[in-house]
């Protein structure tokens, strides 16, 4: 197969992501409550994790090589993790969101 065709190819599955998700995203009533409630933080933490999983792929290794293959590279990294999950994490108490 070309590699034009194997671009187009991916990129087309790429793109029918957003109308398959804007589809999902209509049914806005599940019964009972609590499925909708449920299903929607599915949602919203499925797609944070792809994100995050997507930005961890690309950005980590050139902040690493950035620090000239430090060791240290690794705590700062987690480091910044986990002062964004603190900051988030104290945003939602003030606002009594849950979890």
């Amino acid at each position: 197969m070309s590699e034009i065709l194997t671009i187009i190819i991916l990129t087309g599955f790429a793109g029918s992501c957003i109308p398959i998700g804007g589809t999902i995203a209509s049914f806005e009533h599940i019964r009972p409550y609590w499925i909708e409630r449920e299903f929607r933080h599915f949602l919203i933490a499925f797609g944070g994790g792809i994100l995050l999983g997507a930005v961890t792929v690309v950005l980590v290794p050139e902040g690493i090589s950035s620090m000239h293959d430090s060791l240290l590279a690794i705590p700062v990294i987690l480091a910044g993790g986990f002062i964004f999950f603190i900051i988030e994490k104290s945003l939602g108490l003030k606002r009594r969101e849950s979890p």
